[in-house]
Parts: structure tokens; sequence; C-alpha cells
């Protein structure tokens, strides 16, 4: 047996090259000329103000990915990288939990190509699922490091942008207690067995709520409580939101969008409040506000 020397001489190109074949053969692995092909990074980041083909290719891809992403809007394929391109490259940085600097970056580039390769045959990408999207056979938990979990740790903070009762995490790649705790509160809200395990269930529904988030944006706490004898702009939001949310829970009373806390508004309130399991006292603090907008995102879905 030959030493490990970490050198890709003769022998060991063979034994690569062997060995790929091999696993082509077995039908695991597509081969390489059947992959769709995307530009290579092109060492500079691309931003406004520049033109020429690495705009273009960001065009291009972008605008299929943006068939399949309602949230991120087409472009004139110009090769110009003005205000439509820059909007265009926030829409995907914010769908994909990237800083929105409408910079394309290593980052940002790598992912806007990773994207394009999982979109659906005849559409540039290799086979209808997102890369990594697939189950990767053994369960994630307390522990847990790697790919995966830094997959699903980004699938969740996305999912927590429109879903605020799932805690926010950081994508590191490190199952700890956090994205234990993100991983409940995502099973408890979707229904699932709230074992902060992310089995092949919990994996698809992850998988699932990611691809059909709502396109809205998610409205912050306003930082005190909304109680009888609040008034204004916070207010007539959760008076909305009640009333949508209202039409699929017959329990909950529906009410004007009067931007006015009164007797109503406080009944409506309990009600979602029973409703959800939560204290019942008419208030909406911070747990109440998440929940409401939670249920209400999930209506949209």
């Amino acid at each position: 047996m030959t030493p490990p020397d970490g050198v890709v001489g003769p022998a060991t190109w063979r034994k690569l090259y062997e060995v790929y074949h091999s696993i082509v053969k077995s039908g695991l692995l597509p081969p390489a000329s059947s992959l769709p092909k995307t530009p290579p990074f092109p060492g500079i980041p691309v931003f406004w103000g520049q033109e020429g083909n690495n705009v273009r290719a960001i065009q291009t891809h972008l605008n299929a990915i943006a068939k399949h992403y309602p949230s991120i809007p087409t472009v004139n394929v110009d090769g110009k990288f003005g205000q439509s391109t820059h909007t265009q490259v926030v829409a995907f940085q914010r769908r994909f939990s990237l800083t929105p600097d409408g910079i394309v970056g290593e980052m940002t580039w790598s992912r806007i190509m990773e994207v394009f390769r999982g979109l659906p045959s005849g559409e540039g990408g290799g086979g209808g699922t997102a890369p990594n999207d697939q189950y990767p056979g053994t369960s994630l938990r307390v522990g847990s490091r790697g790919d995966s979990v830094r997959h699903m740790q980004t699938y969740l903070r996305a999912i927590s942008e429109a879903f605020p009762v799932i805690p926010r995490i950081t994508a590191d790649g490190a199952f700890g207690p956090a994205t234990e705790a993100a991983v409940r509160a995502f099973q408890r809200f979707f229904g699932l067995s709230a074992d902060g395990v992310i089995g092949p269930n919990t994996w698809n529904k992850i998988v699932e709520v990611y691809h059909n988030l709502p396109e809205t944006s998610t409205l912050s706490y306003p930082g005190s409580p909304l109680r009888v004898g609040s008034s204004g702009n916070s207010v007539v939001t959760v008076q909305r939101y009640l009333r949508s949310i209202a039409a699929k829970y017959p329990n909950i009373p529906t009410l004007n969008d009067d931007g006015s806390f009164g007797p109503a508004t406080e009944r409506s309130v309990i009600a979602f409040q029973r409703q959800f399991g939560l204290s019942a006292d008419g208030i909406i603090g911070p747990t109440t506000w998440n929940w409401i907008v939670s249920v209400y995102n999930k209506t949209l879905m």
C-alpha cells in the first residue's frame, strides 16, 4: 500500500478516475457531462456600475431562478448592472438569507449558481430538487455537525423571518441547543412531534415550508404591549391580521381595522390566544404578536 503523501501523482490520478467511473456506472452519480454548467466566480465582486459578461451571467441565472421565486424580479439581460439588477440581487440575497447589500461577491455568486443548478431539468438545473434538499439518511440532533446541519439552519433562519415564533439562529453547521430550540419551535408550530430532532418527516417539512414561504415581509414587535386604549398603525396591522385569521378559525370573532384597540379587538385577541394555547389576557405582548404574525403568514401558504 502506497503511504498517503497528499500528492496526486499518476497512481492516485488513475485511482480517482477508476473510482469516479465506477460510481457513475452504478447510477449513484451522474456523469460530469450531464451536470449543468455554471461559470466560476470571476475573482472580484460584481456590483452597480459594472458592465460585461459577468453581469450578463448574473442576470441570466437570476432570471431563471426568478421563475420559481416570485419575490425575485426579472430584468433585461443587457450586461449593465443598474438599479433593476441591484434590486434583483438584493431580492435574491434576502430570499436566501445572505447580506442584502446588492453586491455579488463570492458567497452570493456561489449561491446563485447553486440554486440555478437545483432548478428542474430543462430550466438550467439538473433535477427537480434544490441541491442538498434530499434527506441525508441519518437524523440530525444535538452534537451533529456539517453541511446538512448548515443547510437546515439556513432554511430555518429564512423560515423564522416569516414565522417569528421560531427563534432566529446562526447557520454555523453545529447543531447545538439554539438549533434544537428552533427545531422544536418549528415542529410545534407545524404539528410535528416536538422532539428537537431532524428526522425524515421534519427534514421534508422544513424543505417544503422553505420553498413555499409566503411573499410577505415580517413586521417587528412595536416595542410595547398593545391593549385596550392603544391606537395607531400597529393596532391596524394586528386587526387586519386577526380578521384574515378569523376567516379560517371561526372561534375567533372578526373585527374592523379602525386602529382603535377597544372591547371588540380585545375579544378577538382573547379568542386567538385561547385557540393557540397562549395566556388569554387580551394583551398583545411579544409572544402573542409573534404568534399572530406567524399564523397570519401560515394562512398565506
